[in-house]
């Protein structure tokens, strides 16, 4: 994928307003959403095979809820904190680290679109064309993780659309992989044909 057209997102948290320290908050922060930041290939999302986002993704989403409401009213600032992360790691290369912060800031801001539709395509796209190219992989491996991916970004997106049913863009986001790299016409119209739907409700 053409990650280019992926930068510039906005920020999950708007506004002013008293910032803490960054240093003193990631230290606050990644042993209260349990992930460790500066993780490195030992962590299961970098192994080769990364067929754990399901789980990864289901054990974020259901965070412990006392961590949760001890982020209280700083959890725009660690959603902000964190989509902050995930541009520098996109832009050094780092995609094994971007997954846990997709599933995070999602638990935490699930009304900020950036992070379903790039989180998503990133899935549906980079991780799964990845996997056809992983040498580790025997032909039959290399689909099959190619498959799963895909899959896992349809439903990242979908999961998000579930929190922003009122938002034309993630039905464009969804609409547009399945008629470019699913080839599933059918679902590709409904999803467009709500996008234009929602868009002309908007406007009028």
């Amino acid at each position: 994928g053409d990650p280019g057209r992926r930068t510039g997102q906005p920020h999950p948290r708007a506004g002013h307003g008293l910032q803490p320290n960054p240093v003193q908050f990631e230290a606050a922060v990644a042993p209260l959403v349990g992930v460790d930041l500066e993780s490195d290939a030992r962590r299961p999302w970098a192994q080769p095979s990364l067929n754990v986002a399901g789980s990864y993704g289901q054990t974020v989403r259901f965070m412990p809820l006392a961590a949760m409401a001890l982020l209280g009213g700083f959890r725009g600032f660690a959603a902000d904190f964190l989509w902050l992360k995930t541009d520098h790691y996109w832009h050094h290369g780092q995609w094994q680290r971007l997954l846990p912060l997709y599933y995070l800031i999602s638990s935490l801001q699930p009304r900020f679109l950036p992070v379903w539709s790039v989180g998503g395509w990133h899935m549906a796209y980079n991780l799964s064309e990845r996997a056809r190219e992983n040498p580790e992989y025997s032909a039959a491996q290399k689909e099959e993780q190619a498959r799963h991916w895909g899959d896992e970004g349809l439903r990242f997106m979908e999961d998000g659309l579930r929190h922003n049913e009122d938002k034309p863009e993630l039905y464009f986001e969804l609409g547009w992989p399945y008629f470019d790299k699913v080839k599933d016409y059918p679902a590709a119209v409904y999803y467009l044909e709500n996008a234009a739907l929602k868009s002309d409700t908007i406007l009028n």
